[in-house]
């Protein structure tokens, strides 16, 4: 429709399948639940920067979206953690040392995500990043019962980007039914199958999350 956010993809185009990237963006979120703050803050310096050159109309969009869930993170842990009180007026707010760190932990590690996600669908687009849960999952849950999950995925997706009403509207819209409901053409996704490279890079992500889960997940 007309207005919508325009996203251009990223050059050069893909070359591995987008399940590979897929289950390294996978990979990268479960290690990063490993990482200590100054691990975090190291891995800030490469990938904001990266998402801010490359994907910063996706990334101010995401953490608009997520702003509430930002800061209700930060406040529940800051609020709610015991530890050294700080000194001053945040002493009577019951801030804590251990609790600002802990807040700003989990804060930054959601950033990170939305930030790699960003980019991810950039480089990406819906469709083929729908096409690569299809193909990770299609072990697990059969073909039919992948195909509804990408279906349903690559609505809600497109629906975000490009639909209209309650995006740009009061919350309460989202509450009531459209006067019209969007009839879909046929949905068509391109499943490339995977190549040496893409077998080299999943061995070489799990090697990678093992070594981060044995550095520091061990020890947390």
């Amino acid at each position: 429709p007309h207005g919508a956010p325009r996203f251009p993809r990223l050059q050069p185009p893909v070359i591995l399948n987008p399940a590979s990237l897929l289950f390294a963006w996978l990979a990268l979120a479960l290690a990063m639940q490993w990482l200590p703050l100054p691990a975090l803050l190291a891995v800030t310096v490469l990938v904001i920067p990266l998402a801010w050159l490359f994907s910063r109309n996706r990334l101010l969009i995401l953490l608009r979206r997520t702003r509430w869930l930002l800061l209700s993170i930060a406040l529940v842990f800051a609020l709610a953690t015991p530890g050294v009180a700080l000194p001053g007026t945040s002493c009577m707010l019951g801030l804590t040392h251990e609790g600002i760190l802990l807040a700003a932990t989990h804060v930054l590690r959601l950033t990170l995500l939305l930030a790699l996600l960003a980019l991810l669908l950039q480089h990406l687009g819906n469709q083929a990043l729908v096409s690569g849960l299809y193909l990770l999952l299609r072990p697990f849950g059969g073909s039919l019962g992948s195909s509804r999950l990408a279906l349903r995925l690559l609505l809600v997706l497109e629906y975000l980007e490009n639909g209209s009403g309650a995006r740009q509207g009061h919350w309460r819209d989202w509450l009531n039914p459209p006067d019209k409901f969007a009839e879909y053409p046929p949905l068509q996704l391109a499943v490339a199958p995977f190549t040496g490279i893409d077998y080299f890079v999943m061995a070489l992500t799990l090697l990678g999350l093992c070594g981060v889960w044995g550095f520091w997940g061990i020890t947390t």
